[in-house]
């Protein structure tokens, strides 16, 4: 009997163990994978065509072009199921004449640079999360600033995607950007952003109008068109960026715009700190930001406000600026895809990162310090190791995030140091809610769950042990005094 109680409990553990410990691994791995979806168009070869390419994603879901003429332009494209066939067209700065699309027009792209046509011919994938990496010679960016490249996707009609600049200063410049489909394809310059100089307009010291046709309201209404702003420079660099204020309200508003914490950074045009301006209802205004960063500014993340205020009514963009090492010959990139963008208090981040050797100066160990923070500035969580980079090194980390972490937006800012030289990327992140079959489904949740789990078995079978033992032993009782003593005894009845 108590062979068989043994059994039972040592099977029912393992299945119990295998059960949750295998779905948690599952969901790890299929988590590390990176969801594959795409737009099949066919591509028919062009008269204009400059290179075409047809490779199959490997097993790593990296596919890297075989062509030169097209690694040249196109090296990589991160995020595809393995065994999916890609067509790479590549055309020149002219518009294909045998595509039915419209050409862009000024509002769409300044101008064009290279036009390619990217498709899978394994079915109708949508909705996906693809990376693209390209590169532009210095001579074909000519006077084009890098920061001023993006790529675009014609869906109804040339739209801008997020672009990041890896490196704009070497040769060729390298980029990267976020594709949902596969389909048409422009790289290109940014259309111009028009803004109005900073107006003469100065408010009373209480911050009434300046002038007597001006009506504000106190709670007054206006909408902006971020809530943060997140700026990667090296050190000597300027960059612009821009929001849009519309009033959403019915009368006149006095605007002020002000910065925290990034005074030494940021500047609008005409050098002022602080941006006055009345907006008209229902009109929208374009302010453009200067970002400036010193040639010794140590490299690290900043993180200040930009305030907008107008009456009772205050409306914050958070800013983080990240500054990297002018003279850095390696160089991190670090991706969140966006089904990891949003993470729970005790589960696991996911993330891309990927270590680049610039110069191909050979195999060397670089340090790597992950930071989570907060958007304070404060350091949540912070781990090192060392990696060896040759030319590209890419890996799945994650991070478990601490399961009393409050809702809200977060940074993984990710550095790498060679020899003083500091290279960074970052990625912004949520922490959410979860109920209480979701966190028990995680990855997290389902380890506790297990171990809760154990425990109680193990008591059970601690328990069964006992009650089996005083069992027997009153059996043993029984036979050695005989029945009809316990009886006198009352011990049984």
């Amino acid at each position: 009997m108590r062979k068989k109680t043994l059994f039972v409990a040592v099977i029912l553990i393992l299945f119990i163990t295998f059960l949750f410990f295998g779905a948690g691994i599952s969901k790890v791995i299929g988590n590390a994978i990176l969801d594959a979806r795409a737009i099949f168009d066919t591509a028919s070869l062009s008269l204009t065509i400059l290179c075409n390419d047809s490779s199959i994603v490997p097993a790593s879901g990296n596919l890297t072009f075989t062509e030169f003429c097209a690694y040249d332009t196109i090296t990589e494209v991160i995020g595809a199921d393995p065994g999916w066939e890609f067509n790479l067209g590549l055309y020149g700065g002219n518009y294909p004449p045998e595509w039915i699309e419209p050409e862009p027009i000024e509002n769409e792209t300044n101008d064009p640079i290279k036009y390619f046509e990217l498709n899978t011919s394994t079915g109708s994938h949508e909705g996906g999360n693809y990376i693209l990496y390209f590169n532009l010679s210095q001579n074909v960016l000519g006077s084009i600033n890098p920061d001023n490249v993006s790529l675009f996707v014609y869906v109804t009609n040339w739209t801008e995607l997020n672009t990041v600049v890896i490196n704009g200063t070497s040769d060729p410049a390298r980029f990267y950007s976020d594709l949902t489909h596969f389909s048409k394809f422009l790289i290109g310059e940014k259309p111009v952003v028009v803004t109005e100089e900073p107006p003469v307009y100065s408010p009373s010291p209480g911050g009434g109008g300046g002038g007597g046709s001006s009506t504000t309201k106190k709670n007054s209404s206006f909408s902006l068109d971020k809530d943060i702003i997140k700026v990667s420079m090296r050190q000597g660099d300027t960059k612009k960026e821009f929001i849009k204020i519309k009033n959403t309200d019915d009368v006149k508003l006095d605007i002020k715009v002000d910065l925290t914490g990034l005074e030494d950074f940021i500047i609008f045009p005409g050098g002022v700190g602080e941006y006055y301006f009345e907006l008209e209802p229902g009109k929208e205004k374009t302010i453009q930001l200067i970002f400036s960063v010193s040639s010794d500014q140590k490299p690290e993340t900043y993180f200040g406000k930009i305030v907008v205020n107008s009456g009772d009514l205050k409306s914050i963009i958070t800013t983080i600026l990240e500054v990297e090492s002018v003279n850095a010959i390696f160089d991190v990139e670090t991706h969140i895809s966006e089904r990891f963008r949003e993470v729970p208090a005790g589960g696991i981040l996911v993330a891309e990162v990927s270590l680049f050797n610039l110069e191909r100066v050979g195999l060397t160990d670089v340090l790597v310090n992950y930071y989570i923070k907060d958007l304070e500035g404060n350091i949540i969580l912070q781990e090192q190791e060392t990696v060896g980079v040759e030319t590209k090194v890419s890996y799945i980390k994650e991070f478990d995030i601490p399961i009393y972490l409050k809702t809200g937006d977060y940074l993984l800012y990710v550095s790498l140091d060679q020899d003083g030289i500091i290279a960074s990327s970052s990625h912004a992140f949520k922490v959410v809610e979860i109920n209480n079959l979701e966190w028990i489904l995680s990855a997290n949740g389902g380890l506790f769950f297990l171990i809760g789990t154990v425990i109680l078995l193990l008591l059970a079978v601690l328990f069964m042990i006992h009650e089996h033992r005083k069992l027997n032993m009153l059996h043993k009782s029984i036979k050695k005094i005989g029945a009809k003593e316990m009886k006198k005894k009352k011990l049984i009845k």
